[in-house]
């Protein structure tokens, strides 16, 4: 009975979900058409737009021109590596601890580097989710690099928002 009652639950949120999707989408169509789209910058490589992008989050839309994209990466990116820094003490970002653990950690660029070369000390008793927070900004960051180096597809906008609809429909 709980499991039916689950299942109506998540189809509710999904259908709620797709209908603000949709509608975000139509909305930003329609601002699109009436703005100039941002021209990413032509004489700066998109490689040197990952590298900065990897070492500072979000600066690789900064680059581009989206700021507030930038503002809302950067933030979200070092709330989420500082408060698993918090949680765990910076003791769990150790290359010779947790090696796998470093690995998605070190995705979150210069933060990281920072707390790699600080001296051990633990404080926090919750490594564990100190090191899930960590590493899940790591990984949030390298979405946002390959955002910021990946050009976003052609097309007109109005097309798009036919598509989304019919899909969604």
């Amino acid at each position: 009975m709980r499991i039916k009652a689950v299942i109506r639950g998540v189809k509710s949120t999904v259908d709620i979900y797709r209908y603000y999707i949709y509608h975000y989408r139509l909305q930003m169509s329609s601002q699109n058409t009436q703005t100039q789209p941002v021209k990413p910058l032509k004489s700066i490589p998109m490689i040197f737009i990952g590298i900065i992008a990897w070492l500072i989050p979000g600066a690789g839309h900064w680059m581009l021109g989206k700021k507030n994209r930038a503002i809302v990466i950067f933030v979200s990116i070092i709330i989420l590596f500082f408060t698993g820094i918090y949680i765990g003490g910076n003791s769990l970002v150790n290359v010779t601890y947790a090696k796998l653990w470093y690995i998605a950690q070190i995705f979150t660029g210069l933060p990281c580097l920072i707390m790699t070369s600080k001296e051990q000390l633990g404080f926090g008793k919750g490594i564990d989710l100190g090191q899930l927070y960590t590493s899940c900004a790591g990984l949030l960051n390298l979405m946002c690099v390959i955002d910021a180096i990946i050009p976003p597809e052609s097309g007109t906008n109005k097309n798009k928002a036919k598509e989304v609809k019919e899909k969604l429909v």
